[in-house]
């Protein structure tokens, strides 16, 4: 289809150049075949040359076909003759493709029709995975707002975490004054000890030391509780 209308397009252009050339001659006497041999509806196809002695050829650009048998002084019979060579293949090519175009007509209806039908079907599963679609994005929502959730929480419980650890760091080290106060206790009090059992045998030696002047004094059986 689309090599069809480029064919056809180009017949148009080719027909409209014809009748522009007719106006141009009737309007200045004469068509300007120099500008013609140079349009691009002649030069896309045939390539137009002039040799040393000033005769002109041309020459088709696709099969190196020649236009004309042999060259010619005259510019307008090579430009006429290869209008016509363009037009002739025109036909030709138009010839060749009706065929397949009038064949194609029923196929591209069938496919036509098959396609409307998938469309159909795939309207139907579009709008099938369009509902999935969007349930997986009310769950991707609803998850998203539990795992915001479950963040904030553990940022509570990481932030509680946090108290807790300082908290036994305190009383880690409230601990560890209490056995350094404990530890200067202990201590004291076995010096205290110490002493008391220092005194103790001094108190022991002063009333053994006491009993025995008051042995040597008389004073037997002599008290610290009798009164003189």
């Amino acid at each position: 289809m689309t090599r069809l209308s480029k064919v056809l397009v180009i017949a148009i252009a080719l027909g409209s150049l014809g009748i522009a050339a007719f106006a141009a001659a009737l309007v200045t006497g004469g068509p300007n075949w120099e500008a013609i041999a140079q349009s691009s509806e002649i030069s896309q196809s045939v390539s137009i040359t002039r040799n040393e002695t000033g005769l002109y050829s041309a020459t088709m650009r696709v099969t190196g076909e020649q236009v004309t048998t042999s060259p010619s002084k005259n510019l307008a019979e090579v430009v006429v003759k290869s209008e016509q060579k363009i037009l002739a293949d025109l036909k030709s090519q138009v010839q060749e493709l009706q065929p397949k175009v009038e064949a194609l007509i029923p196929v591209s209806a069938a496919v036509l029709a098959v396609i409307e039908r998938d469309h159909a079907g795939l309207q139907t599963h579009a709008n099938l995975w369009s509902k999935q679609l969007q349930a997986l994005s009310a769950d991707i929502a609803r998850l998203t707002a539990e795992l915001t959730q479950k963040a904030s929480q553990n940022t509570l419980i990481q932030q509680e975490l946090g108290e807790r650890r300082f908290e036994v760091l305190r009383l880690q080290n409230q601990l560890e004054l209490l056995r350094d106060d404990l530890f200067a206790a202990e201590t004291q009090r076995d010096a205290l000890q110490r002493e008391l059992l220092l005194l103790e045998e001094s108190r022991k030696r002063l009333e053994s030391r006491q009993n025995q002047l008051k042995g040597q004094l008389g004073e037997g059986n002599y008290t610290t509780d009798k009164q003189p």
